[in-house]
């Protein structure tokens, strides 16, 4: 998820010009210039993973101001919620009719990624990784009847689990 940091950067000798490189740890999440004493970034999705993070920024100095580093600032940063639907084709299809399911993932921010469980009942049809959100599973029924399928995206470190269904009805 998307977080914007902002930097205040003061001294009694007159406005530091210059920019502030935000970090998570030690790694680099980005720089932003100073406009009248401020900088903020706002990192990307993939930047900051479920979990508390450790936040600080570091004004690079000038020629009159010397580097300084804030205190260390800890973001919590929650799994993003997803939602699984699901869809079947041909619906309704015919014994031994190969029958593709399509299971679409998505969350705001991002793209997830993971594995998803087709099941109908007790009866697991497969497990399938997500690519660029979708997991296709191709199958075939060996009777007549409704079937409820369900697709069970099994969450990450930054998604949170979710569940979708569908009814198949497979004619004789």
């Amino acid at each position: 998820m998307p977080v914007t940091f902002t930097a205040q950067v003061t001294s009694a000798q007159g406005t530091p010009q210059g920019s502030v490189t935000f970090k998570r740890g030690s790694v680099g999440l980005g720089t932003a210039p100073l406009t009248a004493g401020s900088a903020s970034y706002t990192t990307t999705p993939a930047q900051l993973a479920a979990g508390t993070q450790s936040i600080t920024a570091v004004y690079g100095g000038d020629a009159v101001h010397a580097v300084s580093t804030s205190p260390v600032f800890l973001q919590k940063v929650n799994q993003a919620a997803t939602t699984t639907t699901l869809s079947s084709k041909p619906n309704p299809s015919v014994v031994q009719q190969t029958v593709t399911f399509t299971a679409t993932v998505t969350a705001a921010p991002g793209t997830p990624t993971g594995n998803v469980l087709f099941k109908t009942g007790s009866t697991v049809l497969g497990t399938v990784p997500l690519n660029n959100g979708t997991a296709t599973l191709v199958t075939t029924f060996n009777q007549a009847g409704s079937y409820l399928v369900r697709a069970g995206f099994l969450g990450s470190s930054n998604y949170q689990s979710s569940f979708g269904g569908v009814t198949q009805v497979v004619q004789p």
